[in-house]
């Protein structure tokens, strides 16, 4: 449940679809769009590219979505990319992942150039787009360096001009900062190792951050700590569908019940965490 977009975002898309309005202009070679497809008949859902399910992420995001090197090679790994397999599986397509910054996604998505976002999204009724029924669960915490534990009870210590808090840009956690510390310089980053680094180097006090992912990074990052849970009440992580394909959204969900049915999530989770040691970029 790292992330939702910010109504920055839904005002973005806003202005694309008032741009396109003025005059279209051909998508990129190369991008999910330049695919040659056709339209589905009404109320039918067709992929973006004939045969393939492109799926767009934010891949900075272990245990969720993240990169490791394996045999030389890049690759994205993480549960939610064992996610996204499953369901081109189980609809017979080749899976594609598009990886991107995490505040870009809604606007692919709203453009048509992704069929599906699978990047740890949590449900939020002013965002644009359909979500799915949630897949995972997760909770919310704030990271400090390992030295500052006992100098902080929680949260709330840093809600003062004195202090920097991280978060990343158009997420549940920047909405977080802004709740819990609205007093304190808020940093907000788009990528999580950015949020990292400025933490380890001392130029933010603290982060708030998915509990999983932080967990992750306290196994790698031995001067890093998790000094509290935060608060936070959501359904969990869904898929992201763009708004109006009520047939995408009813193809996921089914898929979806039949996750939960084999019982796979947990699995795919350890895993995740395993390799999440691993995590590159």
């Amino acid at each position: 449940m790292r992330r939702t977009l910010s109504i920055l975002m839904a005002l973005a898309i806003t202005l694309t679809l008032a741009l396109a309005g003025c005059g279209s202009t051909p998508p990129p070679a190369g991008s999910p769009a330049d695919s040659g497809s056709r339209p589905a008949p009404a109320g039918e859902w067709a992929p973006v590219t004939p045969g393939v399910l492109t799926v767009g992420t934010s891949a900075d995001f272990a245990p969720y979505e993240f990169h490791i090197l394996k045999d030389g090679q890049d690759k994205i790994v993480g549960f939610d990319m064992s996610l996204a397999q499953y369901i081109a599986d189980d609809w017979g397509l080749e899976l594609k992942i598009v990886d991107m910054s995490f505040d870009s996604i809604l606007i692919e998505l709203e453009n048509g150039t992704i069929d599906l976002a699978i990047a740890g999204l949590s449900p939020d009724p002013e965002r644009d787009i359909f979500f799915s029924s949630a897949y995972y669960t997760g909770n919310q915490c704030m990271m400090v360096k390992k030295e500052n534990l006992e100098k902080y009870k929680g949260y709330a210590d840093f809600d003062s001009a004195d202090f920097s808090v991280g978060a990343q840009t158009g997420s549940i956690q920047a909405d977080l900062a802004a709740e819990h510390t609205p007093n304190a310089n808020q940093v907000l980053l788009q990528a999580i190792p950015n949020i990292i680094m400025e933490l380890k180097a001392g130029t933010i006090d603290a982060a708030y951050m998915e509990t999983l992912v932080a967990e992750g990074y306290t196994k790698t990052q031995d001067d890093l700590a998790v000094l509290c849970e935060v608060p936070y009440e959501a359904e969990g992580s869904c898929v992201g569908v763009k708004k109006g394909s009520q047939a995408t959204l009813d193809k996921v969900n089914a898929t979806l019940q039949k996750l939960a049915a084999e019982d796979l999530m947990g699995g795919w989770v350890a895993e995740a965490n395993d390799l999440s040691g691993q995590a590159v970029g």
